[in-house]
């Protein structure tokens, strides 16, 4: 990201941020839970549900592709950057083949098969991170932080459906469906609410203030949610699989629970109000003097993101 952050403009961040709340808003209507109910459910009926997940999975993507490409000019004129469409189609795109890794990486996750996971995860994360930064250096502009994750992310799907040893057929399993839905309505509704509260800011800024401010935020943002980003992430892949073997002894789960967000407090609070302290030599140093505006944005922002680490 520093690299990043020297080569690129800070237009180049905020057409990329507004890009991807928009489509994280969208693909919050229909996505959220289907692959969490791969890990909750018991019974034997497993290969049925995958393939019924992997079917309604597929239908949901493109339910929320369509209307995403149908407004991307909408949405490039409403902010008043026309680079923010081609930007929105190559994401959106990345964001199929996310999707169509649902079913197996969530059969990895209630494997307990983390090796695995955060081999494939953290192989293909550092080609993406490598390939940012030799497209930025080569004169790639705002395309070099979307098309390394565009190029690597169909690979990263193919190798996971190897390793889970998942195979769609074309057996849709519609009698699955209800179930199905009935789980994850509740939880796509509260995605949805969830990235309205966590995304608002962004829409705001852009709109107000323009994509340069807005690339000056969102690198303060992303500095300031680190932990919650690059941390969080690995310890809920870890955990849901874990609190769903136990979710029937309801004290159990309780004490592993607190025991689990004591342990987090106590590693992200202090490093979060070191990071608070030392904001202006941590940005100079990393990302350049022409980033100094999100200094003061961080240290706000600290403030807001010591209590979402925990939340």
């Amino acid at each position: 990201m520093a690299i990043l952050a020297r080569q690129l403009n800070k237009e180049d961040f905020g057409i990329v941020a507004i890009s991807s709340v928009f489509l994280s808003l969208v693909s919050s209507v229909g996505i959220g839970g289907l692959g969490d109910y791969i890990i909750f459910y018991k019974d034997q009926h497993e290969g049925e549900i995958r393939q019924a997940i992997f079917w309604l999975n597929l239908l949901v993507t493109f339910l929320i592709v369509i209307p995403v490409f149908g407004l991307a000019h909408w949405w490039a004129s409403f902010y008043g950057s026309p680079g923010i469409e081609q930007i929105l189609y190559l994401i959106t795109i990345t964001f199929i083949f996310e999707m169509l890794s649902t079913v197996p990486r969530s059969i990895l996750r209630r494997q307990l098969d983390y090796q695995a996971i955060v081999t494939i995860t953290t192989i293909f994360a550092t080609t993406i991170s490598i390939g940012k930064v030799a497209f930025a250096l080569t004169g790639w502009g705002v395309y070099s932080i979307i098309l390394p994750s565009l190029i690597i992310t169909p690979i990263q799907t193919a190798v996971f459906y190897y390793q889970a040893k998942f195979t769609p057929t074309l057996n849709l399993c519609l009698h699955r469906w209800q179930e199905v839905v009935k789980y994850v309505k509740y939880v796509a509704g509260g995605q949805l609410i969830t990235k309205l509260v966590n995304e608002g800011d962004t829409l705001i800024v852009g709109k107000l203030l323009g994509m340069e401010k807005l690339g000056v935020y969102n690198l303060a943002f992303g500095i300031g949610n680190i932990f919650k980003n690059q941390v969080l992430p690995i310890v809920t892949e870890v955990t849901l699989p874990t609190f769903s073997k136990i979710a029937h002894d309801q004290e159990r789960l309780r004490n592993a629970f607190i025991k689990l967000i004591s342990v987090i407090a106590l590693i992200s609070f202090p490093t979060l109000f070191i990071l608070q302290a030392l904001a202006e030599p941590f940005v100079l140093f990393l990302y350049g003097p022409k980033w100094s505006e999100a200094i003061i944005p961080l240290q706000i922002l600290i403030i807001f993101t010591v209590s979402r680490s925990i939340s």
